[in-house]
């Protein structure tokens, strides 16, 4: 086709231009963002009608502002009704079913072995006339089974487990997944003696796997597999962290980048084999099923998949590739059957990603120029010019990230520009390997290489200061989303690109100084975390740069939550250690060196043996002096006295044994600002409780 015949839209002319979809897309995204935040239905359809009327009422007197108005209006009404038919005919039944036991016959629709070696899993059921996606995590005493498969059951229904270290239920919400199987009796099993293309898909997937694995160091490996079909269980935690802290952790997530990789390899054969481009497009669709059956699919990947088929659809109907309005349809097709999608952390930082690099960075960087090809300086700016548009994905992920994450990269733009190249190269190399059946397993040494580079360039650039951003502060969130509020006024009423990047400036200014006046106050307070699962419970108390670590109920577990809580909250060193003698290893293994350790409950360790580079005392009855604070430590429980104030860290089922001016609860059956949560208390008494994201 002749590229002079192709039509551009306005949307194309003007990436800022709002038209019917992108209002309609505006609305409705809002409307599902304000019924996931405010779960009073009734106050969103009055706010929906009370819209109309004002809109109505504002289109008689201003015409310019009715093709605006109606999609907003219709948006936000479509919204509410599609999220409550689908949390009162689908959610909430489910939810409903948590604690019983009934029979069930279910195909399995995928299986994987999980970090701990327990095999999960999805099966598609009907129970009381309606289709349910679950999680099954079968008993390793069963046979292996395949996807295709038919089992017959008696299973006990339970809630899917969200807690500080792995936010399990948010995720699978996204998934349209609201329970879980842990115990079952397996009636009867129908083997598929059929072919599966999945089922050999993910076959194909283990060989090649293993074939990596067996080239590879594990790290190498770990970091690869993770780059090709999102498979993060071998990658270790601290290289996970480093990838995230310097804004390149979206290679591990598998989306558009692999996506495009694949296809891209796919369509290179085709031209090759001279393939007309309506040949190529059927093709695609194919290519873009087969890539989402063999990784571990995640909305960004369907996101991706819609905008790359709508961009190849494109030309084929004399139109160029539109990316706000194709972004805006994946938007609605992500959310339709699905509207849980809009609180997963994934969905947002797909969406950003897109508006960074497809919209923003592209309308910033246009009114550049380039010097002439033979001048000298050419090169600077052009490299000048790719940071510009980085920044701008930065600005645009920046938002999603604290909200959803709580943490941002701050060096995101130059390790974007600097490590993503050879993630990139790592990728291509491996994709070739598994596009040729491993024909070309030759260059996976190559790849390897550029996976240790990778890694070695993350840790050092995440271990500088100030390499990333944390944000814990309600206050902080809340004026972030002011913020976007804003930039977001200003993008599409501004003039020119001068008045956005001052618009932007300014609200980084607001931010900086607030999160300074936090860091200040935070210096005057007492902070409790009280972090754990079910009846379990460790405390980090932290106030005037002193932190204590305090175990009162015992479980490996609760180091790695501590061990976590101290990382995201940046406390640096603790200062003492209290815990329980048999988990003494655990904390050595997760927290590192240690002011002081004391050991509670009885049973000695090996003499002179070290815990956390110290040897420890071992006391059931402790004493602790915090800067302005004064903490007493016993094996279920703590008393605190700062500022006058008194503080008792209880179990759920004991009495109060003196007068406090507040009484923290712990352990299984503890309300919700009893677990998982951070006091903060201040020198006049106040205090706040909020959950940990």
């Amino acid at each position: 086709m002749n590229p002079d015949r192709l039509h551009r839209d306005s949307a194309d002319s003007n990436p800022k231009g709002f038209h019917g979809v992108e209002c309609f897309t505006a609305a409705w995204i809002s409307g599902l963002l304000l019924a996931f935040v405010f779960s009073n239905h009734t106050y969103l359809l009055v706010f929906c009608i009370v819209f109309l009327l004002i809109g109505g009422a504002v289109c008689l007197f201003w015409k310019r502002v009715r093709r605006f108005v109606l999609p907003l209006g219709i948006g936000l009404l479509c919204a509410n009704c599609v999220w409550t038919i689908y949390d009162n005919s689908f959610r909430q039944p489910q939810l409903a079913m948590i604690g019983e036991t009934c029979e069930l016959t279910a195909k399995i629709t995928d299986a994987r072995t999980t970090v701990s070696d327990s095999i999960r899993y999805t099966i598609s059921t009907k129970i009381h006339g309606k289709r349910m996606v679950i999680d099954w995590y079968g008993d390793e005493t069963l046979p292996m089974l395949a996807i295709g498969d038919t089992v017959r059951m008696q299973a006990e229904f339970s809630e899917i487990p969200s807690d500080y270290l792995n936010h399990a239920a948010q995720y699978a919400a996204g998934q349209g997944k609201y329970l879980r199987i842990y115990r079952a009796d397996v009636l009867e099993i129908t083997q598929n003696r059929r072919f599966s293309l999945k089922q050999t898909l993910r076959d194909y997937r283990v060989r090649m796997s293993k074939r990596i694995q067996a080239k590879l160091p594990s790290d190498e490996s770990a970091l690869l597999l993770a780059m090709l079909f999102g498979d993060k269980d071998g990658l270790a935690d601290e290289d996970s962290a480093a990838l995230y802290r310097t804004g390149i952790g979206h290679i591990t997530a598998v989306s558009g980048l692999h996506l495009v990789f694949f296809c891209s390899l796919l369509n290179a054969l085709l031209k090759l084999l001279y393939v007309s481009p309506k040949r190529r497009f059927f093709v695609n669709i194919i290519a873009v099923l087969v890539f989402s059956a063999m990784v571990d699919s995640a909305v960004s990947v369907y996101r991706a998949g819609v905008m790359f088929l709508l961009a190849q659809a494109a030309p084929l109907f004399g139109r160029y590739p539109n990316t706000p309005r194709a972004l805006c349809i994946a938007m609605l097709g992500c959310t339709l059957f699905s509207p849980y999608v809009v609180g997963s952390a994934s969905f947002w930082l797909s969406v950003s990603g897109v508006v960074g690099i497809g919209i923003l960075a592209p309308w910033m960087t246009e009114g550049i120029p380039l010097p002439d090809k033979h001048s000298p300086w050419r090169a600077p700016a052009r490299v000048g010019r790719e940071l510009v548009g980085l920044l701008c994905v930065s600005v645009a992920v920046f938002p999603a990230s604290i909200l959803f994450c709580g943490e941002s990269s701050l060096f995101s733009p130059v390790c974007n520009l600097v490590i993503l190249p050879l993630s990139v190269g790592a990728l291509f190399l491996a994709m070739l390997t598994v596009c040729t059946g491993g024909l070309t397993a030759f260059l996976l040494p190559a790849a390897g290489l550029l996976c240790r580079m990778v890694l070695t360039l993350a840790n050092f650039v995440s271990g500088l200061p100030y390499s990333h951003l944390q944000v814990r502060n309600g206050a902080v969130t809340s004026t972030l989303l002011v913020c976007v509020v804003f930039v977001g006024f200003v993008w599409i009423f501004a003039r020119n690109r001068k008045q956005f990047a001052f618009a932007v400036l300014c609200c980084a200014v607001v931010l900086s100084a607030q999160l300074a006046f936090q860091k200040i106050t935070a210096n005057n307070q007492l902070r409790i975390a009280v972090l754990g699962s079910k009846s379990n419970a460790v405390s980090v108390i932290s106030v005037g740069g002193q932190t204590v670590v305090a175990d009162f109920t015992g479980n490996p577990k609760n180091a790695e939550y501590a061990a976590q809580y101290l990382a995201d909250s940046e406390l640096g060193t603790v200062d003492f250690l209290y815990c329980p003698s048999r988990d003494a290893a655990a904390y050595d293994s997760s927290l590192g060196a240690v002011g002081e350790v004391c050991l509670s409950k009885g049973g000695q360790i090996r003499e002179n043996a070290r815990i956390c580079g110290c040897i420890p005392t071992y006391e059931d009855t402790v004493s602790v002096s915090l800067d302005d604070a004064e903490l007493m430590l016993h094996p279920d429980n703590a008393f605190l006295q700062f500022c006058g104030r008194k503080i008792q860290l209880l179990p759920v089922d004991t009495e109060i044994s003196s007068p406090a001016d507040a009484v923290l609860r712990y352990g299984k059956g503890a309300d919700d600002n009893c677990r998982n949560v951070i006091w903060i208390i201040s020198s006049d008494g106040r205090y706040t409780v909020r959950p940990l994201t």
